[in-house]
């Protein structure tokens, strides 16, 4: 009797998450299944599609104006997930990133609420149109308008060093353990409000990062405290590994 023996030999790779990665659409005329899939089932907001958005997916926001302020006043803002890249200003139908004009079709992020007057003695919370932490040098934010964004306060849970900074982009690394890092290209911010950095604020007070900010335009952003920077502001200390690029703005 002949005995036949067979070998399988099974290969097993290791695949970056680059690979897996998706493309989740934010349109707020869309009128489809609303699960992110394609710019007809697009999300109409940004938080459920930042939800589902996981490392190494790009979020393509179709141009209008979105209001990130959270209406349950708990003061959390909107978190950019590690990784993640944010695209703004699509017409709404680019099936390729070439295909996108950023200049033509703006895609404005905002917190202003007309009738709710902010009193600093009261219990009202505004926050950072984005808040970026614990993210390495993939996270990206690319072609958006920053516009009234206002970050009066923090909860008093909130680390007091974080309080009253970044109007519209606030980048806050808690510890050398936690960095945070992203790259901002092709933005706008205009007519933001904050204590300290209107604009974009980068807190590395306990920690550090990278940050570049490439392409921007920062104009009539307004810093209340003396010195706490309208466009930007910047906080390290000394021996902090940190570094932080502003080119071409």
């Amino acid at each position: 009797m002949t005995l036949k023996y067979t070998f399988i030999i099974c290969f097993f790779f290791i695949l970056p998450p680059a690979i897996f990665s998706k493309i989740v659409h934010v349109n707020r005329t869309a009128t489809g299944l609303k699960n992110g899939s394609s710019w007809k089932d697009a999300f109409t907001q940004l938080l459920p599609a930042m939800q589902s958005a996981e490392y190494g997916d790009e979020i393509w926001m179709a141009q209008g104006m979105y209001n990130t302020y959270n209406p349950d006043n708990t003061g959390n803002p909107l978190v950019l997930k590690n990784g993640v890249k944010l695209y703004g200003s699509f017409r709404g139908d680019e099936t390729e990133m070439q295909q996108r004009r950023w200049k033509e079709h703006k895609t404005t992020l905002t917190t202003f609420v007309p009738d709710l007057i902010i009193n600093l003695s009261d219990s009202f919370f505004l926050s950072p149109a984005l808040f970026i932490t614990n993210t390495d040098e993939t996270t990206l934010v690319d072609g958006f308008t920053f516009y009234k964004c206002n970050a009066p306060f923090f909860p008093a849970n909130t680390h007091e060093a974080i309080a009253t900074a970044g109007g519209g982009i606030l980048i806050y690394s808690e510890s050398p353990e936690n960095p945070a890092s992203a790259v901002i290209r092709n933005c706008t911010f205009s007519k933001n409000s904050a204590v300290a950095g209107a604009g974009i604020a980068v807190n590395y007070a306990f920690g550090g990062g990278t940050v570049i900010v490439e392409k921007c335009i920062f104009e009539q952003n307004y810093g209340s405290w003396p010195g706490g920077g309208g466009g930007m502001d910047i906080r390290s200390l000394a021996g902090n590994e940190s570094f932080i690029l502003i080119d071409s703005c």
